[in-house]
Parts: C-alpha cells; structure tokens; sequence
C-alpha cells in the first residue's frame, strides 16, 4: 500500500496567487512603502507574522542591524523605469502603477555565527500586475534541478541502451538493433526459398 503523498508548506503557496482588490482601490503601488504595506495584508505574510521582525518595526520599534530574527524586505522594483512613461492624471497614474510595478519581496533570516551577523534569503515572493505570487526557496530549486539532472543522466543511458549492445567480454558496442532484429526474423530463409522472374511485364 502506498504512503499518502503530503505536500510542503512551499508547495501549496507555489499554487496561490493572492490579490487585495479593497487594498489596491485606495492606495497607488508607486513606492516601497506601499507594496510592504500590501504584502502584510497577505497570508504568506500574516502566516509568519509573529516570527518577523516587521512586527516590531511597525509598532514603531527601532531594529538594530545585529538583531536577530526574520524580516521582510523589497530588494527590486521597477519604479525608476516606471517613472519616465508617468501619466499626468491621478485616475490614470493609479492604473497604471497598480497595472505595471513589479517588487520582489524577500525573506531573510538573520543570525549570528561566532558574533558575527549573517544573513540568509529564505523565501522570494513577487508583487506583479496587482498580484502576489510565491517562489521556490533556493533549496528547493536546487533539489528540483538535482533531479532533472539525473532524470536527464537515466534518459541518457536509456537512448545509449537502444542504440548499443553490451557483453561482458567486449563492454558497449555498436551494432544496430534493428538490423539484428532483421536478421532474427529472416535467419531461416534460404536462397531456395527465393523465387526470381525475369518475365517482362506489359507497363
């Protein structure tokens, strides 16, 4: 009997695409500040909310560069490149910003190792077209591109194995199947079962 298959956390958020329409009907994307701010209103934030740092910063605390924990943060957006094609009116500039900014959000853990502060991304998340959307964790990318690779090795071998022969003796060599499956099926047949005309036909 097989076990039951059960999916990661990760996996799950992978298939969710999470969007606040009352949110983006009253603000305008065209800053950091308010894609953070959207980002909290999403479960893949309220979901780990009491172990993030932002908490603290939105409570007004003051977080040290050597406090340790997880936070949040934008490291990409597209708002320079935005800037430039900038329409004139408000109804218009909230379109287009909420349409066409792109933020990349990510989670990185912070920790000391040996009193010194390191700093990991754990998990990349995505505000795009007024969407967010959750990406594969580093680890997980990498484990998925491990089993391509050896997916792709056994296919490998399997196209190796139909177009060679093996023994013992003399290892892989080439020598066509498909001749060699001829060769079987026509093996018994002898020239006296070969019957020649030379009769000429009318065309």
């Amino acid at each position: 009997m097989e076990e039951p298959y059960y999916e990661s956390v990760l996996k799950k958020e992978n298939k969710i695409e999470y969007v606040d329409n009352l949110y983006l009907s009253k603000n305008i994307l065209n800053n950091k500040e308010n894609a953070l701010n959207y980002f909290y209103t999403s479960p893949f934030y309220t979901s780990r909310s009491h172990l993030s740092l932002n908490e603290k910063i939105r409570s007004g605390k003051n977080i040290s560069d050597d406090e340790e924990g997880y936070i949040f943060g934008v490291t990409y957006d597209n708002l320079s490149i935005l800037k430039s094609n900038e329409p004139n009116d408000l109804v218009n500039i909230h379109i287009y910003y909420n349409t066409n900014s792109i933020f990349h959000i990510s989670l990185t853990h912070r920790f000391k190792l040996k009193n010194i502060i390191c700093s990991k991304t754990v998990q990349m998340f995505c505000i795009f077209n007024g969407k967010i959307y959750s990406s594969r964790s580093f680890g997980e990318l990498l484990t998925n591109k491990i089993n391509n690779i050896v997916r792709n090795v056994e296919n490998f071998f399997d196209c190796v194995n139909n177009m060679m022969n093996f023994n013992i003796t003399s290892n892989y060599y080439f020598e066509s199947k498909i001749d060699e499956e001829i060769d079987d099926i026509y093996k018994n047949y002898q020239l006296e079962d070969v019957f020649v005309s030379t009769k000429k036909t009318n065309s």
